[in-house]
């Protein structure tokens, strides 16, 4: 699967600026992305859903998907320019019943 997680990352990046408020830029580093199937579709659903949580909580004006591979080892990151949160509370927030789990589901998934 050469290089379809970096393509398939700077569509769902580009859907998100071409449909949301914020700036959504992307950024890679590193070179061979051949990954596992299974490796690139986690990879997108993971990103795709941080983006929507940026879009639904943050007040972003800007946010940044990076992708970079070194050594065999992916990072994933997303960051944005918005109000933040407390980090303290994911494990709450994965607990309650009414909302709050896209971080929850990223952590069930890796």
């Amino acid at each position: 699967m050469p290089a379809e997680p970096v393509i398939s990352a700077r569509g769902l990046v580009k859907r998100f600026d071409d449909q949301e408020e914020p700036r959504f830029v992307m950024s890679v580093d590193g070179d061979d992305w051949k990954l596992e199937n299974s490796v690139g579709i986690l990879l997108y659903r993971i990103a795709r859903e941080l983006l929507s949580n940026v879009v639904k909580h943050a007040e972003a004006n800007l946010v940044e998907l990076r992708l970079e591979k070194k050594e065999g080892e992916v990072t994933l990151s997303v960051t944005d320019d918005g109000k933040g949160f407390d980090p303290g509370t994911l494990e709450t927030i994965g607990r309650q019943t009414r909302g709050g789990f896209g971080l929850f589901s990223i952590k069930q998934r890796l």
